[in-house]
């Protein structure tokens, strides 16, 4: 009770303190807009291992990257600026991070929660502060940071978020709503795909996935050891979300069968380590219930794996017809929901021809639509028609 109270306190004294930000930070960022930049693109602060990767895209069209966090997660520190070692009174970390962008950067690619400043009382005065300083925006989203669950047409989607996050419902969705529309009316270019493009109401430019994959880092994995029994290979962030118990539930009953394969699921692996696992396994299972793949899979192709991934027909039929997938045959993924995984996994068990087709077909989508070059030239428009180069 005592903590509750004293955190109630600082959230009202933070209320109070941050409007004597607001004019320095204001005068900061018009000083700055004079000043020359040193880097072109900063990608922050959300600690993604995305912006690892999409910040050596951006290298490999020729711009000069950074990526900063003001915290990080167990996926990966792996980030060039981390303001974690600043103590977080009254925001300061958060308005330190700020003023790191507007000095140094002529532009800010963000998730829909916003910049630095998203976790502070002046986050409805970010984007007027990033155009003050001249810094152009490039908004795109996750995941959470769109999902209004009430524009959701994915019911058993809606049903798995639920039930692994019960406190959602208590996250504002004026809040998620608000975030949508300030970004998107205030970005100066918005990137959408996956099933993101359920939430949203526009975009400038669509991919199937904005991930890239540093395809020649994973020449260099070394596998782990491998087990003499099938290995079908699961690595959940959100285990009803991803379809974990319905897979659980298939190998179960196909062991019962006398069918030998073994199901390794892994949670909270660092990334490095993650990989060479993956280079293990003789099939990975991505996700049963959202109906497009994450980065996990993807590295999975990076590998050459067969992978198992529900894809939405409504966004297959999307991708083609925007033009951003060639043709339906290349796209590797065996499609299989919850209710389709059992016997998905029996028949690719009996047939190492149909899985060695799949794999042949994985490295060759990872590197056509995902690789850094990839990525890169699609961050490389956007950045021209943005005046950045």
């Amino acid at each position: 009770m005592l903590k509750r109270k004293l955190r109630l306190i600082y959230q009202v004294l933070n209320y109070v303190v941050s409007p004597l930000a607001l004019p320095v930070l204001a005068v900061l960022a018009l000083i700055c807009r004079f000043l020359p930049r040193k880097y072109d693109v900063c990608l922050g602060p959300i600690p993604m291992i995305n912006n690892v990767y999409h910040k050596k895209a951006l290298e490999a069209a020729g711009y000069k990257a950074r990526t900063f966090v003001c915290f990080t997660y167990y996926i990966t520190k792996n980030f060039d600026v981390n303001f974690e070692w600043i103590k977080n009174a009254f925001s300061l970390r958060y308005y330190v991070a700020f003023f790191y962008v507007v000095k140094n950067f002529k532009c800010i690619y963000i998730y829909f929660n916003g910049g630095p400043l998203a976790w502070t009382p002046l986050r409805i005065f970010e984007a007027r502060l990033l155009k003050l300083a001249g810094v152009k925006i490039v908004a795109m989203p996750y995941g959470a940071d769109v999902q209004d669950l009430d524009s959701c047409p994915n019911l058993i989607y809606k049903n798995a978020v639920c039930r692994d996050y019960p406190d959602f419902q208590k996250v504002s969705r004026k809040r998620i709503q608000w975030q949508i529309e300030y970004w998107t009316q205030n970005s100066d270019h918005v990137i959408s795909g996956c099933d993101w493009v359920d939430y949203m109401y526009h975009w400038d430019t669509l991919m199937p996935a904005h991930f890239s994959i540093d395809i020649d880092s994973f020449e260099k994995v070394v596998p782990a050891p491998k087990s003499s029994r099938f290995t079908v290979l699961h690595a959940p962030n959100h285990r009803e979300i991803k379809g974990t118990r319905a897979l659980e539930r298939a190998v179960r009953e196909l062991q019962k069968e006398g069918i030998e394969l073994d199901l390794k699921i892994l949670e909270k692996i660092p990334n490095e380590q993650l990989k060479g696992i993956i280079a293990a396994a003789d099939l990975i299972v991505d996700q049963l219930v959202i109906g497009w793949h994450g980065i996990f899979a993807l590295e999975a192709l990076a590998l050459g794996k067969p992978v198992i991934c529900f894809l939405r027909r409504d966004l297959i039929d999307l991708f083609l017809a925007d033009g951003c997938i060639d043709s339906e045959d290349e796209i590797p993924f065996i499609s299989a929901d919850y209710a389709e995984i059992k016997e998905r996994l029996r028949s690719l068990i009996r047939q190492p021809d149909v899985l060695k087709s799949y794999s042949d077909k994985s490295k060759n989508y990872a590197c056509k639509y995902h690789s850094l070059e990839k990525v890169g030239s699609v961050f490389d428009k956007i950045n021209r028609k943005l005046a950045i180069k």
